[in-house]
C-alpha cells in the first residue's frame, strides 16, 4: 500500500443551525500526479 497526500476544504451551507449544503475541493492534481497518471510540470 502507499500514502497519499494532498489538501481539500470542504465548504459547508448551514441554514437555521443545520448543514443544508456541502462542497468538497480538493487538489486533484496533486492526487493524480502521486497515482502516477499525470505528469508534474
Amino acid at each position: 500500500s502507499r500514502t497519499m497526500r494532498f489538501t481539500g476544504t470542504t465548504v459547508l451551507k448551514v441554514v437555521d443551525g443545520r448543514i443544508v449544503e456541502e462542497i468538497g475541493l480538493d487538489d486533484g492534481v496533486a492526487a493524480l500526479t502521486q497515482l502516477g497518471l499525470i505528469k508534474a510540470a
